[in-house]
């Protein structure tokens, strides 16, 4: 299956110009260019980071991309569960923003699949669903994930999380919580 990308033209006439990837490697490739285009150590300087966004949602992905994009952070998007833990393993994102429900592999299944590997231990990882029961929470911290967001979501509030993650930060936001769906609970 070929992905592919419209790039649109000023002109007399708009022309789109379609560019094809003809394989996932083509495409990895292309995102590794992207993303190697600063070095590591200008984005950290920079305050940048690398985040990638595993949603199937072609919208919610696009909106929280620009979003990030606009807060001067480089972002890469996959649309399914696979292609994103390959693109983690490739990019080595800072923070990582999955759905839930993803096709073919669940969001879950991500994360701890992720987590098993020592390299995104200290990942920030951040499941963005719209499962919205107080299990559900519990559920995202027994997989790995470090904050638990319920669609919909404001982008900023995604955003401001983003731009504040860090490895200290990474289990205080799910234990609030779930602090929170239990006092919900005993009610």
């Amino acid at each position: 299956m070929e992905d592919e990308r419209a790039v649109e033209r000023d002109g007399d006439a708009r022309v789109a110009e379609v560019v094809s990837f003809a394989s996932r490697r083509a495409r990895m490739r292309w995102v590794r260019e992207v993303v190697d285009a600063r070095s590591s150590e200008t984005r950290l300087r920079s305050g940048k980071r690398c985040v990638l966004i595993i949603e199937d949602n072609v919208d919610m992905a696009d909106t929280l991309r620009e979003m990030l994009e606009r807060r001067n952070h480089e972002v890469v998007v996959a649309h399914n569960g696979a292609e994103g833990i390959e693109m983690a393993r490739e990019l080595h994102p800072r923070v990582i923003v999955c759905d839930i429900g993803l096709p073919g592999m669940s969001g879950y299944d991500v994360c701890r699949t992720l987590r098993s590997d020592d390299a995104f231990q200290t990942t920030y990882l951040i499941a963005l669903t719209g499962y919205a029961e107080p299990d559900d929470a519990e559920r995202a911290q027994a997989a790995g994930f470090d904050t638990h967001l319920t669609k919909p979501v404001n982008p900023d509030v995604v955003v401001q999380m983003v731009t504040s993650a860090g490895p200290s930060l990474a289990r205080a936001h799910l234990r609030m919580s779930l602090h929170a769906a239990k006092v919900r609970r005993s009610r």
